[in-house]
């Protein structure tokens, strides 16, 4: 059963956004990894991501998107920067542009908007390595720039607010099978409430460079505000609290000359003041 726009929808103007931390790793397998790679490598990965969703959730309440369930969908291009300084430490950025789609009229009057999107920036460093102690095991210190959006719409790309997050991640593999692990901690500035981050990957090595991988993600960015509810004004956006839970399949193959790729569908549900989005993504690594 699907439920329709309560009352209150027809005089708001909403936003449901993802927290950034949660976006940004879904496919950047290499920021989210607990293995460093070789010293002096640099890593580029330009990838491209179509997000879409007709429904989202107001509070806990599924509903339709405004004003009759049409879709809104979000095209992500973006590239990704690694440099493997040691056998320890390793820099990374993320640069993105975004372009948003949605039915106009009613008494939202989404629009159409595009422009730059958040920038990340991160240094990791490796805590543990299997061959000696048992297990992978690593750190990553990220931050967060705003990027040029406005934050009053439904598919908005963020939060548009400064940040930075803790991650801690881990990694075992046994035969052709990888099992990994991350928990973060991201705190911005303002009212945006802070976020965690959990997740889990199973990766299966198929032979011949190809490989299948599994994952769920959950995230809770608790704050006080609800939409629609007590409180909620269009200028309080950023303020709700946000939860959801992930989960993600992917495909991946690696040549003999060093590049990596990788295709990915991820499906968000039972969550809270966010968009029930599917996402589908792909992207290319190529090692110097």
């Amino acid at each position: 059963m699907k439920f329709r726009q309560p009352h209150y929808f027809r005089s708001a103007f909403l936003c449901v956004l993802t927290p950034a931390t949660v976006l940004l790793p879904l496919d950047q397998v290499r920021a989210n990894s607990a293995t460093i790679g070789k010293p002096g490598t640099f890593y580029l990965t330009p990838s491209y991501t179509y997000q879409s969703f007709d429904e989202f959730y107001a509070g806990d309440q599924l509903v339709d998107t405004p004003p009759n369930g049409e879709e809104i969908n979000r095209q992500s291009f973006s590239l990704y920067f690694e440099y493997v300084m040691t056998e320890d430490w390793a820099l990374d950025l993320s640069l993105g542009y975004f372009r948003t789609e949605s039915g106009e009229g009613g008494p939202f009057n989404e629009g159409n908007q595009d422009g730059l999107a958040d920038t990340g920036l991160g240094i990791r460093y490796a805590l543990m390595r299997q061959a000696e102690k048992g297990m992978d095991l690593a750190a990553r210190l990220g931050f967060t720039i705003p990027g040029d959006y406005e934050t009053g719409q439904l598919s908005a790309p963020g939060d548009d607010a400064f940040g930075a997050n803790l991650k801690l991640l881990a990694g075992y593999s046994f035969g052709s099978t990888r099992i990994e692990g991350l928990l973060g901690y991201g705190v911005n500035e303002g009212a945006v409430p802070e976020t965690w981050i959990v997740g889990a990957k199973i990766i299966q090595e198929l032979g011949a460079g190809f490989s299948l991988d599994v994952g769920y993600r959950y995230f809770d960015s608790s704050g006080n505000l609800d939409i629609g509810g007590p409180g909620f004004t269009p200028a309080r956006l950023p303020e709700v609290s946000e939860k959801g839970n992930i989960f993600e399949i992917g495909a991946a193959f690696g040549d003999t000359g060093g590049r990596y790729y990788r295709l990915f569908y991820s499906q968000l549900f039972d969550g809270e003041n966010v968009g029930r989005e599917q996402t589908l993504g792909a992207s290319v690594t190529f090692s110097f």
